[in-house]
């Protein structure tokens, strides 16, 4: 044990919220599919939740990581979606480029909200006191 335990301390319990947010996404796009067969509110509710804890717990030295990852995780969820199952994107006719389009159509709210949401939570982190 060296003195240098207490100061890692925080390193180790903090929560790899890089991780969780995408995860959580999934999470709500899978229960989503569960209960309706198709994306809707749940998957929006459920990002728009990942993306403010992302802001709010995000580690100040992957700020620029952060950043990236309410878009990325939209899209990868999409891309999956549209080639997995283009029905559930809601145009049940269309090849899986058109079910990503219709995707971010339908859900551009959920990623305009999220994206605000965690951008404000990372900017209000940057602009406040650190305490330790």
């Amino acid at each position: 044990m060296g003195p240098d335990v207490a100061t890692r301390t925080p390193e180790v319990t903090r929560p790899p919220v890089l991780l969780a947010a995408p995860a959580l996404a999934v999470a709500g796009l899978l229960v989503d599919l569960a209960l309706g067969g198709d994306v809707g509110l749940v998957f929006g509710l459920v990002f728009v939740t990942a993306c403010t804890a992302l802001g709010l717990l995000a580690d100040p030295r992957r700020f620029y990581v952060a950043a990236l990852v309410p878009p990325t995780t939209m899209l990868a969820c999409l891309l999956v979606l549209g080639v997995a199952a283009p029905a559930a994107l809601g145009v049940p006719d269309a090849g899986p480029v058109a079910g990503v389009v219709a995707g971010f159509a339908h859900h551009s709210w959920a990623l305009g909200v999220g994206y605000l949401v965690a951008l404000a939570g990372l900017g209000l982190r940057l602009r406040l006191p650190v305490t330790r």
